[in-house]
C-alpha cells in the first residue's frame, strides 16, 4: 500500500513541503523524426509505430508546499512545485522491462507505463488530497492484466519510497534540497528550481541499472542555496541556484565544487568519535596478505553486538588503506576485481554475517535497499571456486520486503560473471523458490534477461525437473516463501511466462506438477 508522505515542515514553521504522489508531470523535450520504426504495442504486446526515441520526455516529479496558519495552526495548500525532471530510464520500473527488452524497446515500453501512470493520476484534476488513482483510471487492457496491476501499484511504491527524497532545509526556509539516485536538487518554495547536481571528480559509474551518483554520507543545507555534501574522501559545496536547463543532470566542475579531502590525521581524529553503528578496518597496504587481515578483522568484528549497535537497522563499515578512506563498497569492489587470494577470507566473513543477520537483518544503506556486506557477497560469487552453498545461506537471511539489492543486483552479476553450469542453475531455482518478492516482481527477468532459458533448453525437461523437485522440494513443500499476493518459486515461473507454453517448458512444468503430487 502507498504511505501518505508526512508533512516535513520548515525552519520557520510557516511552510511545510510533503512528496507529492498527486501527480507527474510530462514534458516532451523534441518531436521526433518522421514515425519511426516498427515495435510492439502496449507494454511489448501487438504491433505499432514507436513513440519519441530515449530521452526526448521528461517526467517532473514534485512536492507540495503547504502554510500554516499561526493563529488556528490549520494548513493551506499553496503550490505544487517540480523538484526534479527525470528520463524514463531514470523511473522505477518494477516489472523490470530493462531486463526484459533490448534497451531501445524497453526505453519505450517504460514510458507507456509512465505516460499511463501520469494520466491516470491526471484523473484526479490537481486535488492535493487525491490519493491512488482508481484502477477505472487505467485503460481496459492493463484493467484486466494483473501483472500489470501489480506493475502499477508497485512503480508507484517505489516512487514513494525511493525516489524524490527530501534532504534538506535551507536555512530561511525559502527553498529546500531533494535527492533521487545520488543526485541532488534545490527547490525554491516559489517553483525556482536548480538541475540535479553532482560532482564531476564523482561522476555517474556505480554498477546500477538506474544511472546513479556516488552517494554521500552527510548532507547540509547552507545560506544562499547552497549545500555542504560530505564524502567517505572530503567534502564539497553545491550551489543550487537556478538554472535555465533543468531537464539534464549538471556535473559540477572539479574547479566549481569547493572540495576539501579528508587527511589521515582528521581521519582518525574522526574514528575515534564515530557512532557505535559506525565500523573502521584498517587495512597497512593494499597487499593480498594485509587486505586478507583486514577481511579477517572484520569476522572477528562482526557479532550480534555489532548488529545490536545498527541505527534505523544500518550499520556503516569503512576502510582505512594507507590513510586513504573507502567505503564498503568501493573496498569490496576492488577486492573482487583484483585480490583473487581473498576468496577464502571473504568466504568465511559471508558465512558468519549469515549466521549473525539471521535474527535481525541490518544494512550498508536502508534508504537504497543496500543490505550489509552486498558487495562482499558479490565478491564471493566472482571469486570462490564454489560459492553456491554460501550464497543461499546469505540469501536465507535477506530481508526480502525491503532489500533490492542482493536478488536485483548480485545474483545477476555473479551470473554474468561465472556463467551456467549444474549449480548455478540449481541455485537460481532456489532463488525464484525463495521469493524475493520485492525484486523479482516478473520470474520472466529470470528466464530471459538472466539467462536461464538459454541455459536449460538444450537440456533434458523431465529430468531436470527432477533434479530441481529433488533438491528443493523441502522448500517448495513447506511453502515458507509463499504470499497469497506473489507465491514466487515454480508456481510463479508458470504464471509469468507466456501462454501457450513453448513445449520445453510445458514438459518441464507437468513434470514438476507429477513429482509434487507424489510427495
Amino acid at each position: 500500500m502507498i504511505r501518505t508522505p508526512p508533512m516535513i515542515p520548515g525552519p520557520t514553521g510557516r511552510f511545510a513541503v510533503r512528496q507529492d504522489l498527486t501527480a507527474i508531470d510530462v514534458r516532451e523535450l523534441a518531436a521526433p523524426e518522421g514515425d519511426g520504426p516498427a515495435s510492439r504495442g502496449l507494454f511489448g504486446r501487438g504491433s505499432r509505430k514507436a513513440s519519441a526515441a530515449p530521452g526526448e520526455r521528461r517526467y517532473g516529479l514534485g512536492y507540495q508546499v503547504w502554510e500554516t496558519d499561526a493563529q488556528t495552526g490549520e494548513q493551506r495548500f499553496v503550490r505544487r512545485v517540480v523538484a526534479a525532471w527525470l528520463a524514463v530510464e531514470e523511473m522505477p520500473d518494477s516489472l523490470q522491462f530493462h531486463q526484459e527488452f533490448a534497451p531501445e524497446e524497453a526505453s519505450r515500453v517504460r514510458r507507456q507505463m509512465w505516460d499511463m501512470i501520469a494520466a491516470a493520476m491526471a484523473v484526479g484534476g490537481g486535488n492535493p488530497e487525491a490519493g491512488r488513482p482508481p484502477l477505472a483510471a487505467y485503460p481496459p487492457g492493463v484493467q484486466q492484466d494483473a501483472t500489470l496491476v501489480r506493475g502499477v501499484a508497485e512503480n508507484l511504491e517505489q516512487l514513494a519510497d525511493r525516489w524524490c527524497a527530501f534532504a534538506a532545509w535551507q536555512p530561511d526556509g525559502e527553498a529546500f534540497w531533494v535527492r533521487t539516485n545520488g543526485l541532488h536538487s534545490c527547490v525554491g518554495l516559489d517553483g525556482s528550481a536548480s538541475p540535479r547536481l553532482y560532482l564531476e571528480r564523482k561522476s555517474r559509474t556505480r554498477d546500477s541499472w538506474l544511472p546513479v551518483a556516488d552517494h554521500s554520507q552527510r548532507f547540509e543545507g547552507l545560506p544562499d542555496r547552497k549545500a555542504k555534501v560530505t564524502f567517505d574522501d572530503g567534502t564539497a559545496i553545491l550551489d543550487g541556484a537556478p538554472r535555465p536547463d533543468l531537464m539534464h543532470p549538471y556535473a559540477v566542475p572539479l574547479g566549481e565544487d569547493g572540495w576539501v579531502p579528508s587527511s589521515a590525521p582528521a581521519a582518525a581524529a574522526i574514528a575515534a568519535t564515530l557512532p557505535d553503528h559506525v565500523v573502521v578496518v584498517g587495512v597497512d597496504e593494499w597487499t593480498p596478505h594485509h587486505v586478507v587481515a583486514a577481511i579477517e578483522d572484520l569476522t572477528r568484528e562482526l557479532t550480534p553486538g555489532l548488529v545490536s549497535r545498527a541505527v534505523d537497522r544500518q550499520v556503516v563499515l569503512r576502510f582505512e588503506v594507507a590513510g586513504v578512506e573507502l567505503s564498503e563498497d568501493e573496498f569490496f569492489g576492488r577486492v573482487g576485481r583484483e585480490v583473487p587470494e581473498a576468496a577464502d577470507a571473504i568466504r568465511k566473513l559471508v558465512e558468519q554475517a549469515a549466521a549473525v543477520l539471521e535474527d535481525t537483518f541490518v544494512y550498508s544503506d536502508p534508504e537504497e535497499g543496500i543490505g550489509l556486506l552486498s558487495q562482499a557477497v558479490w565478491a564471493l560469487g566472482v571469486l570462490d571456486p564454489a560459492p553456491w552453498a554460501t550464497l543461499t545461506a546469505y540469501g536465507r537471511v535477506v530481508d526480502a520486503e525491503h532489500e533490492s539489492t542482493f536478488a536485483g543486483q548480485t545474483v545477476p552479476a555473479v551470473l554474468a560473471a561465472r556463467g551456467w553450469d549444474d549449480e548455478a542453475i540449481d541455485f537460481v531455482f532456489w532463488v525464484m523458490v525463495r521469493n524475493y518478492f520485492n525484486t523479482l516482481t516478473d520470474l520472466k527477468v529470470v528466464w530471459n534477461g538472466w539467462g536461464l532459458r538459454g541455459a536449460v533448453v538444450d537440456r533434458d525437461p523431465v529430468e531436470l525437473a527432477r533434479r530441481v523437485v529433488g533438491r528443493h522440494r523441502d522448500d517448495i513443500a513447506s511453502r515458507r516463501y509463499e504470499l497469497a499476493r506473489r507465491p514466487g518459486g515454480l508456481e510463479q515461473l508458470a504464471g509469468d511466462l507466456p501462454y501457450p507454453y513453448e513445449p520445453w517448458v510445458e514438459a518441464f512444468l507437468r513434470e514438476v506438477s507429477d513429482q509434487l503430487a507424489g510427495s
